[in-house]
């Protein structure tokens, strides 16, 4: 299903209308998760209705699935008194990736990587409270999940700030296979292409440019990421402890550190189209030029044998008996006095 912004056209901002490919039937699953140092509490919430989430001194993470419930989306808003603005924004999948400062919350919406393709997803960072916003239920969060549930590391004991950090911390890392899977491809097709004396396969080109297309796709989602994360590491906000910016500058290098990398493969995806392109005209040129050697070998052959062929009476050679091998012979040392001066020629 494609993604829309029509669907907006003319509606005044604050409209909360869902732009993005999820049906409107898939299911829209809200977990929250209370925990501490000591606990840790799981349940799924009904937010279909008005919702009333009692806040503890607990830190709280809401994690959404699904945003294609225009509904369900507001109802979240009401509760944590998100913006208008805000909620228009998580509903439409389309957005680039930015940062956002409000009163009461700061608001982070990212690219993740669901398979081939990127996903949006959206922050909401809070005084105690963290809600995320996933476009379907990609299992990006399941490592951080396990690590809520064993302990595991000092995430019990840290604020939602350093929730925040881990989950856009798994997103990047993501990012990192991703491109380790796309060097892997890119080089298999280099050796392809790059095989003296192997045919040009013709699906190569497809597989080149569907390369090359992804590598943009990496680019467009990634490189406003660095911009992201440079704001969260320079902002003094209530809501980000200045002990969570070390880690954020972590972040933040091993973004340059993909875009670098991004960079590299769209530079050489971009030169294998063109080495594609310069092979297959080479392979023209070498046809046409064989072709052109047949025929002009060919063209003195032809004259020589239409003479023959004119319908005269009185030719010396039709009378002598060498006049037939005669002709065969000067055919024959004339072709290959031309094949001989073609290769001294260096043009076969």
């Amino acid at each position: 299903m494609v993604k829309r912004r029509s669907k907006k056209a003319g509606l005044p901002p604050g409209s909360l209308v869902h732009v993005g490919s999820a049906s409107p039937d898939s299911p829209v699953r809200v977990r929250a998760t209370f925990y501490n140092q000591d606990n840790i509490t799981e349940s799924v919430i009904d937010c279909s209705g008005p919702v009333d989430i009692i806040k503890t001194e607990e830190n709280l993470w809401i994690d959404v699935e699904g945003i294609h419930r225009p509904d369900v989306i507001q109802n979240i808003g009401e509760q944590f008194k998100l913006h208008p603005l805000v909620l228009e924004d998580i509903l439409n999948s389309l957005q680039r990736p930015k940062k956002e400062i409000y009163d009461n919350f700061v608001f982070i919406v990212v690219k993740s990587l669901k398979g081939k393709e990127t996903e949006q997803v959206s922050f909401a960072l809070g005084k105690g409270w963290l809600i995320s916003f996933r476009e379907g239920s990609s299992q990006i969060f399941d490592r951080v999940y396990e690590r809520l549930r064993v302990g595991k590391g000092k995430v019990r004991g840290e604020k939602v700030d350093y929730l925040l950090y881990m989950l856009l911390d798994g997103i990047v890392d993501d990012y990192f296979i991703a491109l380790e899977e796309l060097g892997d491809i890119q080089e298999e097709i280099e050796q392809r292409l790059v095989n003296v004396g192997a045919p040009l396969e013709p699906k190569m080109l497809p597989e080149i440019y569907g390369l090359k297309r992804r590598v943009l796709s990496l680019r467009r989602a990634i490189w406003p990421m660095r911009e992201v994360i440079s704001g969260l590491e320079r902002d003094e906000t209530q809501e980000f402890c200045p002990s969570i910016k070390i880690y954020l500058r972590d972040v933040y290098d091993h973004v340059v550190e993909i875009i670098d990398i991004i960079e590299v493969h769209r530079e050489t995806s971009s030169n294998m189209l063109e080495l594609y392109l310069s092979a297959v005209n080479h392979r023209v040129n070498e046809v046409s030029k064989l072709l052109t050697m047949i025929a002009t070998v060919f063209l003195p052959l032809t004259f020589i044998t239409s003479i023959y062929g004119m319908n005269f009476e009185f030719m010396p050679e039709l009378s002598s008996p060498i006049g037939y091998p005669g002709v065969l012979l000067i055919c024959l040392l004339l072709s290959l006095g031309m094949l001989a001066y073609f290769k001294r020629k260096g043009w076969w």
